[in-house]
């Protein structure tokens, strides 16, 4: 048995999918194990489940292997199921279903089950999305009174709908569905997940609205003839067939078959009844005119498109015959070898050689084997020819031999290919940058450098939910704080800052946080707070940016917009400054900075349209409230949010409370709580989880388990010097009184007393023992005589010995013990920020 561990990739999607069931993290590598997630946080069946968990090892081939599943579940029966997740191509080839036949033996000895599951049990619409908006309204804390009564009307009439409910409450219908959501994802109501949901969907007691389990898919596919999935095989000009994958297709044709996937997917999601002119036209109409599509294709194209896809199960089916076929272009029959060769060690390197290189190359090399076989002379084409064949080449297969594969996909993309989210909140993205532009202190007016601007996002409106700004460099408290404000609500900013004359109503929870791949969103703290508020996490594959294409393109829409119309701007590119200093042009203190942003936010960015005259950020986000309002933090709610916000740490609670840098915490609360909480099996001590402010050391949370809360525990802290103090400043002041420390000590003078003691220590040691007198009961007579360190004497003569002579001398006085700002810099340069 062996676990695997999943890491930062530039290849997987990995996802961290925030589990109330299992009341923590699940990590997958797919966007299909990701949906997968949400069948099993909501099966009755499955009691908890773990992703990624430990292997096993089988036999194939005469060889042992390694494997590791992708899900475990455990269920309420008792049985454990394996699950291994795969979209339909691959589960039909043919080393897989070998292979897979092993491990299904090898997991009967171990006396559990493993099945398959591909995406037509996990994408199957309306279900999944159904599972998605109940897992919106899950987590959050507290059972209110609407909640309660609400509860007691659908027991008293045995099921109704939301309109049925703000009749009976004269609520309007979005506020009750927040409500009522939060019933079905706690288990309490039911609902028919296979339908499309609405406000008159019915919301009842009984359990067969619940949801079922998924099937082994496995047999399906050994029955299966391979043949009719498997990609069709091409003829070449040289009449020998050649295998064509997706991937090696140009980006055009790429393009094509995902704009068609694209469509069918779109279609089908709200599809009702058979692929018929009459129900396809409407929705391919409305699709269009709400711009979600493109081109408006024909009925008919779409019912074939659906037709192949459905058959062949593969992107590949979505692309032309004509596409697919490999013009010969001019080649002759016995030369492709010599071009082909040419062409890959003259044509396609990372130095770049003109295609000339390669057709010398391509000639001498035919002329050579011509004059060692004059039986077979192969004729060479021309330079011309030559040059046309090589400009028929796909251009992203040049461009990877020529540029490198990450370049390659930088220029030859599909651009915006995640899903459409259909919520606010469904889907944001959140990056960091530094500014280019240089501020000033507030006091002393004098540059401070370019702040670090952490943003958020969201997907559906466009709208900038929440920022932070700090010169401290992106950590863990970075993507804290802009979380909290992008969730919370901004009354308070909005009366703090007097010039916004817009409201900023974005606030609630995020469904999935997209990030990329910096360390502090690896962060166990990142991790343990999403679980605990129930927020999931998307990580951008590694390089590839242009997947979080929103947030990227507003930091080019901010920085030439706005920063570069205030003085004291500066540039990425150092070559780009030519002589400006923007120092002494920056005019900005932070503080007026900080309320210029928010203007620029609030009533600049959120209220004006697009390009392309189809979105107003804020309006948008206004209409996408009144279909899926999202689940607001306030009172208890916002209180607990804000806790889970803060840093993790588990500390040893002792008899002086808990101490954390030096500084001591307790209360009569935590002693009490010490006195009846004994050290669990196998350990000493009791250790608490405890949460911890980094713009406070004055106070701490801590966890008491067997109550299942938080209790504040303030520091011991008389001449309350902590107060207010953060965790960055704390480091900064006990640096500064090292420092004075050290420039106090007389180490020369230290070091000569230690050899004094050393020495007069070994001449006692060596008169002891020369004199070899032994004296019974000579404890006894030195407490009798008094000897200790306030009477140094001798048991013999009873008054004190010689007096030690101090030879510490004064040490030199020492000037400038106050730092000035080079001082400063070097002594919190090497701080590292909280994470």
């Amino acid at each position: 048995m062996y676990t695997r561990t999943l890491r930062p990739s530039p290849i997987k999607h990995i996802y961290k999918f925030a589990s109330h069931k299992n009341g923590n993290v699940q990590t997958v590598e797919s966007s299909l194990e990701f949906n997968a997630c949400f069948h099993f946080e909501y099966a009755n069946e499955v009691r908890s489940f773990i992703a990624q968990p430990e292997g096993f090892y089988y036999q194939f081939e005469d060889r042992t292997c390694s494997y590791t599943p992708d899900f475990e579940l455990f269920c309420h029966s008792g049985k454990k199921v394996f699950v291994e997740i795969k979209p339909p191509p691959e589960a039909l080839k043919h080393d897989f279903i070998q292979r897979f036949t092993a491990k299904k033996k090898a997991v009967e000895m171990l006396g559990k089950e493993l099945i398959l599951v591909t995406d037509r049990q996990i994408s199957s619409m309306p279900k999944l999305k159904n599972l998605k908006l109940i897992n919106r309204y899950a987590g959050l804390y507290t059972e209110v009174v609407s909640r309660k009564k609400i509860y007691e009307w659908i027991r008293k009439f045995q099921g109704l709908t939301i309109a049925d409910i703000s009749e009976l409450s004269g609520a309007d219908s979005s506020e009750i569905l927040v409500d009522v959501m939060w019933l079905v994802a706690s288990g309490k109501v039911f609902i028919n997940i296979e339908e499309i949901f609405g406000y008159e969907s019915f919301f009842g007691l009984e359990r067969a609205m619940s949801i079922d389990f998924f099937n082994d898919e496995f047999p399906d596919f050994q029955n299966w003839k391979a043949s009719a999935f498997v990609d069709a095989q091409y003829m070449t000009a040289s009449e020998h067939l050649s295998y064509i994958s997706f991937d090696s297709l140009s980006n055009k044709l790429q393009e094509e078959a995902y704009y068609k996937y694209k469509v069918i997917m779109l279609v089908g999601e709200r599809l009702q009844g058979g692929w018929t002119k009459k129900n396809i036209e409407p929705i391919i109409n409305s699709l269009f005119e709400k711009g979600y599509i493109e081109k408006k294709p024909s009925y008919r194209s779409v019912a074939r498109w659906h037709k192949s896809y459905d058959q062949d199960i593969g992107l590949k089916s979505l692309v032309s015959a004509k596409g697919l076929m490999k013009s010969p272009g001019n080649s002759k029959k016995d030369d492709a070898d010599f071009y082909k060769r040419a062409v890959e060690e003259k044509f396609l390197k990372r130095e770049r050689p003109h295609v000339s290189t390669a057709y010398y190359h391509y000639f001498n090399n035919i002329l050579l084997y011509n004059r060692a076989h004059p039986d077979n002379i192969i004729e060479p084409i021309t330079k011309s020819a030559f040059y046309k064949r090589v400009k028929k080449m796909s251009p992203y297969e040049v461009e990877v031999g020529r540029f490198g594969k990450a370049e390659a996909d930088k220029n030859y993309r599909i651009v915006n290919k995640f899903s459409s989210p259909e919520r606010v909140m469904e889907r944001v993205e959140i990056d960091h940058t530094p500014l280019d532009l240089i501020l000033l202190d507030d006091t002393l007016l004098i540059p401070i450098g370019r702040p670090y601007l952490t943003i958020l996002i969201d997907c559906l409106s466009r709208c900038i939910i929440g920022f932070y700004l700090s010169f401290q460099e992106p950590s863990y408290n970075s993507v804290r704080s802009g979380i909290m404000n992008a969730c919370l609500n901004k009354e308070g900013v909005i009366e703090k800052y007097q010039m916004i004359k817009k409201d900023w109503p974005c606030q609630g929870k995020i469904e999935t946080l997209v990030v990329d791949n910096g360390a502090e969103f690896w962060s166990s703290n990142l991790e343990y707070f999403c679980a605990s508020v129930g927020i999931n996490i998307e990580f951008n594959p590694v390089g590839k940016p242009w997947k979080k294409p929103l947030v990227e393109r507003l930091f080019a829409i901010y920085n030439s917009k706005f920063v570069k119309e205030i003085p004291g701007t500066t540039f990425s590119n150092a070559q780009e400054l030519s002589g400006y200093k923007p120092e002494k042009d920056a005019v900005l203190p932070f503080s007026y900075f900080i309320e210029l942003m928010h203007v620029w936010v609030v009533d600049i960015y959120n209220q004006s349209p697009n390009s392309r005259m189809t979105r107003i950020p804020a309006l948008s986000w206004e209409m996408g409230c009144k279909k899926y309002p999202p689940p607001l933090y306030s009172g208890f709610e916002e209180k607990i949010f804000k806790i889970e916000a803060f840093p993790t740490e588990s500390r040893i609670l002792r008899k002086g409370g808990i101490s954390i840098d030096g500084i001591d915490y307790t209360n009569e609360e935590l002693v009490e709580y010490r006195k009846v909480t004994p050290p669990p099996p196998g350990s000493k001590v009791v250790k608490v989880v405890i949460k911890r402010d980094p713009e406070d050391v004055s106070y701490i949370y801590v966890y008491l388990v067997e109550r299942k809360e938080y209790i504040k525990v303030t520091a011991v802290d008389p001449d309350c010097l902590y107060d207010g103090l953060s965790i960055f400043q704390l480091k900064v002041r006990r640096k500064l009184r090292r420092n004075f420390i050290n420039s106090k000590t007389d180490y020369l003078g230290v070091a000569e007393a230690e050899k004094l003691i050393d020495d007069r220590v070994s001449e006692i040691a060596e008169e002891v023992s020369a004199s070899k007198k032994k004296i019974k009961g000579t404890k006894k007579a030195a407490a009798y005589f008094g000897i200790s360190s306030e009477n140094p004497s001798s048991i013999m003569d009873g008054f004190a010995s010689k007096e030690i002579v101090n030879i510490e001398e004064e040490s030199k006085s020492h000037s400038g013990v106050n730092p000035n700002d080079e001082e400063w810099k070097r002594i919190s340069d090497d701080l590292e920020p909280y994470s």
